[in-house]
């Protein structure tokens, strides 16, 4: 399954903090043949503003998607959860137990703009790792020793994905169901 929501304008000047994009509606309903007006606020610099169109289950850009939709497992096994993707820059990864928003796990960077093995990893538990196949574009999530508690959804993204209202917005999310037990 994958999510993608993206904004409905773009800057042709550099993204920066104090550029903001936002969309006056959220959803806008309409019949077919009906004449519709979609309208954003800007506030900033931006010299030029562009729309584009996005078409239901197509992802405008880069795609990152599960290998396997679930993985099973039990305590104590070391898990590989993965997910191919066709170019990044960075890849991260995030949990998300019922309820909660997905938190930040992971995240494989390279200065030069190509993921590679030799990437940084900041990892925030020493149980998970990140591993990168840039021969079969293939992202890794490993997870040692497996507990009861791990048992989540997990997301490969391709970019830094929660922002904005972390209780409703998810951006270039794919998740990986990882039951336990």
């Amino acid at each position: 399954m994958l999510i993608c929501i993206i904004m409905l304008l773009s800057s042709t000047e550099g993204s920066r903090a104090s550029e903001i994009i936002t969309p006056k509606s959220d959803r806008i309903f309409a019949l077919e043949g009906d004449n519709v007006t979609l309208s954003c606020n800007y506030s900033g610099s931006a010299r030029g503003v562009h729309w584009y169109r996005q078409n239901a289950g197509v992802c405008f850009g880069n795609v990152i998607t599960p290998v396997q939709p679930e993985v099973f497992g039990t305590e104590g096994d070391n898990i590989t959860l993965s997910c191919n993707y066709s170019s990044a820059i960075s890849l991260q990864w995030y949990r998300q137990y019922p309820g909660s928003v997905p938190e930040f796990l992971l995240i494989i960077l390279d200065r030069t703009g190509k993921v590679s093995q030799k990437s940084k990893i900041v990892d925030l538990d020493p149980r998970f790792s990140g591993k990168v196949n840039e021969k079969k574009t293939r992202v890794d999530l490993e997870i040692s020793s497996a507990k009861v508690t791990d048992s989540a959804l997990y997301y490969c993204a391709l970019e830094p994905t929660v922002t904005g209202k972390q209780t409703t917005l998810y951006k270039n999310l794919t998740y990986v169901n990882h039951p336990v037990g």
